[in-house]
């Protein structure tokens, strides 16, 4: 029984180790070019007293695993997006995880000014 267990593991290790190993020097040749690069879009950190904000939800928009929402803020109104299907409220809180100009959702196929990354509940009474 203890064989059994070790060699999956072994298999594993193996496999890991050969997938890891520097592949044999061939004829010398010009390096491939390098691609270009674009990464992932840069988050910008919520400033300091817009780490949580509250408000009413103005429209929902669900996108695959996200959910986009336009939630009328004492500030403003802002679009957020958070993982999974929001509360189903009308008021929510909403703790910013950053903030990013100019976002392209492909999901929607539409374009966002500003949209915080955020996590979405339930606002607590007498909140707004």
């Amino acid at each position: 029984m203890q064989l059994a267990t070790r060699r999956p593991l072994s298999l594993l290790m193996l496999a890991t180790a050969l997938a890891c190993a520097p592949t044999p020097a061939g004829p010398a040749s010009a390096p491939a070019p390098a691609p270009a690069l674009t990464g992932p879009p840069t988050m910008v950190a919520p400033t300091p007293g817009d780490e949580r904000f509250t408000g009413r939800v103005r429209e929902r928009l669900p996108a695959g695993p996200y959910t986009y929402l336009h939630v009328a803020t004492d500030a403003g109104d802002r679009w957020v997006v958070t993982m999974g299907a929001a509360p189903a409220v009308d008021l929510v809180e909403v703790r910013n995880m950053g903030t990013q100009k100019n976002f392209h959702a492909h999901r929607l196929r539409r374009e966002f000014d500003e949209l915080v990354f955020g996590i979405v509940a339930a606002a607590p009474t007498g909140k707004h």
